[in-house]
């Protein structure tokens, strides 16, 4: 019973350091969201609220407390999404000429203004992932794709996100 305190106490202690040298060295680890805020009220210009896209964007304003807001006559910034597109495309063919491998893209040309200021200019970002395409798996498949739309997308939302941040703060735009 003694062995098994001992184990127990030098593996809290173990663990009780490591968390502590972690903690003090300002690691952390980096996901889909990032832990500042746009300090801006901003409004999303878009013509499809359903896209993957549009969707990304509120989870990753929502999980970074960064205020979005409904309309645009209340709203700091605007976060113009200008083109919101994706799609797939055939990369190869079997001999027989049946597709094997698919590339699923997603591209979104999009803009930030703080009134009249403009901050981001117009700006394409293009992102693709590639698959491959069994037709005896045919619906597997076909969910696959959309969740490499829903990862592209993701990705998109976080790099347009950081992007704002790093140019309101090169820019000295007033933040909250």
């Amino acid at each position: 019973m003694l062995i098994f305190l001992k184990n127990i106490f030098y593996t809290t202690f173990f663990l009780s350091i490591i968390s502590y040298f972690l903690a003090s060295c300002g690691f952390k680890v980096e996901g889909l969201y990032s832990d500042q805020q746009i300090g801006l009220s901003t409004f999303i210009q878009t013509n499809d609220t359903s896209s993957y896209l549009y969707n990304s964007l509120n989870e990753i304003f929502f999980r970074n407390s960064s205020l979005l807001v409904s309309n645009l006559s209340s709203s700091e910034a605007v976060l113009t999404i200008v083109d919101d597109f994706s799609d797939q495309r055939m990369l190869s063919v079997s001999a027989g000429n049946i597709p094997r491998e698919y590339e699923v893209f997603y591209s979104i040309t999009y803009s930030y203004r703080t009134g009249d200021k403009l901050i981001i200019p117009e700006e394409t970002i293009f992102l693709s992932e590639s698959y491959t395409f069994d037709e005896r798996f045919v619906l597997g498949k076909d969910r696959e794709k959309e969740s490499l739309i829903a990862k592209l997308s993701d990705d998109l939302a976080r790099q347009v996100y950081s992007r704002i941040l790093i140019n309101i703060k090169s820019n000295n735009t007033p933040s909250l």
